[in-house]
């Protein structure tokens, strides 16, 4: 706050606020909250919506693009201080279009894996899915007050969201966002941790989640066999989020992962 911080958005402050105001403030913001809030699943069933039930199914087999662009050689550009995403051609970089999204999207878009949709997350924990053939908001939930990044299972089934506030993962199915099952982070002695990052590792049929107060990382499995079975990995240290994972075994016999890459 004195200094700010370089290569950020972070400003100095020291030649603002006195020392004495800049410690204030620092001991406000680290002040607990006499009550933390809550986000209920009948709250995230209750901001559900679906847009268009025309849209929910399908995959790229069963559907045409309303673009002539290449829809495998289309990507997003993320306006993160306007709170729009753009659509552009591959090919020649020509917008194709351009529509307004939920307040600081977070943590990049999923595709389902044929590239038909996809998902984004916000920071104030909307989850929206997109068809990117119609180019059209399809259904969106809010799964959290403050949402870190979502992850897509390699089959397609289902959508996993990592959440700072509340301390939770919470599982939607992938094809309208409605709500499957809330997993509490939480320890042996009842703690709670917060949501740095969640990722797909579909070989493994399963979703990695690194914990930000906690040293573990957690495996959700997807399998059939172990259905949203989480196993906890125990860790030298925490993780904020990461780039690779080395000697993770779970307790259903999957192969050991040597290296994941983020």
């Amino acid at each position: 706050m004195t200094n700010g911080l370089p290569a950020t958005q972070m400003p100095a402050f020291g030649n603002v606020l006195s020392e004495a105001e800049i410690a204030s403030l620092a001991d406000y913001i680290y002040t607990p909250l006499a009550e933390v809030p809550q986000w209920t699943e009948q709250a995230i069933k209750d901001s559900h919506v679906i847009y268009k039930p025309d849209l929910v199914t399908g995959d790229a087999t069963t559907a045409k693009p309303v673009y002539d662009a290449d829809p495998l050689n289309v990507f997003l550009v993320v306006e993160a201080g306007d709170h729009h995403v753009s659509v552009l051609d591959g090919d020649t970089f020509e917008p194709i279009h351009r529509f307004k999204s939920r307040y600081a999207l977070h943590g990049g878009p999923k595709y389902t894996s044929d590239g038909r949709f996809v998902y984004f997350a916000s920071r104030d924990g909307w989850v929206t899915k997109y068809d990117m053939y119609n180019l059209e908001v399809v259904a969106e939930v809010r799964a959290g007050i403050n949402a870190r990044n979502v992850a897509v299972s390699g089959d397609d089934r289902y959508v996993l969201v990592g959440n700072y506030l509340p301390h939770t993962l919470v599982v939607l199915d992938a094809t309208d966002l409605s709500f499957v099952k809330t997993i509490p982070v939480t320890d042996e002695q009842g703690e709670s941790s917060r949501v740095s990052a969640v990722y797909a590792a579909a070989p493994r049929q399963s979703f990695i989640a690194a914990l930000k107060d906690f040293r573990e990382v957690w495996e959700i499995s997807y399998a059939p066999e172990t259905p949203l079975q989480v196993a906890r990995i125990k860790m030298d240290d925490y993780l904020d989020d990461f780039s690779s994972i080395r000697n993770i075994t779970t307790s259903w016999g999957l192969p050991e992962t040597r290296r994941m890459v983020r």
